[in-house]
């Protein structure tokens, strides 16, 4: 039986939940049933060798690049190249048999006028945001994306929900999917990668630590009320460190915020790193702090470590971690609360434990890559075949 064609789309390799859920895609596909590739439009690639050979085909075509300066003293540039872009387009076109799943914008607004173009309506796309910052012309333009698209696959019922009434899009409402994103139990370290130690970073063995992990984007991630939390956790447990993982050019901003608050000595600032279990092995709790989200990936992959969470009560996090059962949940922006929630946890070793052996055994339960996986794979026939059938009653 000849195998259906898979290209999965996304701007960059960055680390990132989007860009894992890619990458989890290519290398998890039944490679007797599906041929995988995926198609790059920045060159930009974070993830370790040993993760990239992984990966059956990787096509990248540098049309658009993207350069972050520093807050406040140089912009955000961004680049677009026509020839490379032609290219793009050719990749396209020469692929039109294939099914085309796009995450994350504004590629999917160049997939979808690529699809009127060579006539592929094979279409799937990602949703995994609450994709609040969008302006009116984004929603204009979602309304195309809704109605080429044949799958909308989203990775929580709110992130579903919000999309369908902010575009508008009650109508395409049976195309919409909700599969979360599975968790790679066996992959949270990377073979090969230098792994981080507390030794190594100067961080003594026997005081508490919190971490928060996510690129650095204060206005989503909110890693700027982790800082001001922190002065108030320190007034209790004064040794305690505080760590921040990730990238990008808010980290000036942040660094900032920290030595003005004269919190130099307790907060730490480590480079993106993708051996994730060596990252979890630094922290006593992990803290999500995000103003928006749909299920953030470091939700269930700090889940999946048993890990114990505080995490604001963003978007879709609730659908996934129970309050007081799987994590402790917090207001959004709620300083106060996170500092008293990580206070709770540093005081209990034992409430530490339950939560995260509680979590643990709910994503083993019920969000394990095989089924987000198998959920795909079905998505990726049904588009098959509603295409067929499509082209038959045309015949």
């Amino acid at each position: 039986m000849k195998r259906k064609k898979i290209v999965l789309f996304v701007n960059n390799l960055a680390v990132g939940g989007t860009q894992k859920n890619v990458l989890t895609i290519a290398r998890a596909l039944d490679r007797t049933r599906f041929e995988a590739e995926i198609c790059l439009s920045s060159s930009t690639i974070m993830f370790h060798e040993s993760i990239i050979k992984e990966i059956p085909s990787l096509k990248v075509i540098p049309w658009f690049s993207y350069k972050t300066g520093h807050r406040g003293t140089q912009k955000d540039s961004k680049r677009f190249h026509p020839v490379v872009f032609i290219k793009f387009m050719y990749y396209l076109f020469k692929n039109r048999n294939a099914t085309w799943h796009f995450f994350g914008f504004p590629l999917i607004y160049f997939g979808i006028a690529a699809s009127y173009l060579t006539g592929n309506r094979r279409i799937v796309t990602t949703i995994q945001d609450w994709d609040v910052w969008k302006k009116s012309y984004h929603r204009f333009l979602d309304k195309f994306v809704y109605k080429r698209s044949r799958r909308i696959v989203c990775d929580g019922n709110g992130c579903s929900e919000y999309a369908q009434k902010a575009g508008n899009a009650s109508q395409y409402a049976d195309k919409f999917r909700i599969i979360y994103d599975g968790v790679d139990t066996a992959g949270l370290g990377v073979k090969g990668e230098s792994n981080l130690t507390r030794a190594a970073l100067g961080l003594p063995a026997d005081v508490p630590t919190a971490g928060v992990i996510g690129r650095y984007d204060v206005r989503k991630k909110g890693q700027d009320d982790f800082i001001k939390c922190a002065a108030l956790v320190l007034k209790e447990y004064p040794d305690a460190r505080f760590l921040l993982v990730g990238y990008g050019d808010d980290e000036v901003c942040l660094q900032a915020l920290a030595t003005n608050m004269g919190l130099d000595n307790a907060v730490v600032f480590i480079a993106a790193n993708t051996d994730l279990q060596s990252v979890f092995d630094l922290m006593d709790v992990l803290v999500i702090s995000s103003r928006w989200e749909s299920v953030p990936k470091i939700l269930l992959e700090g889940m999946a470590a048993a890990k114990p969470i505080v995490s604001t009560d963003a978007g879709d996090t609730r659908e996934v971690m129970e309050d007081r059962v799987e994590g402790i949940l917090i207001r959004v922006s709620d300083i106060q609360g996170m500092a008293g929630a990580i206070c709770e946890m540093f005081g209990s070793k034992h409430l530490r434990g339950m939560l995260g052996q509680n979590a643990k055994n709910k994503v083993l339960e019920k969000y394990t890559l095989e089924k987000s996986m198998t959920a795909i794979e079905e998505v990726y026939c049904e588009v098959d075949y509603e295409w067929n059938g499509t082209n038959k009653k045309k015949a």
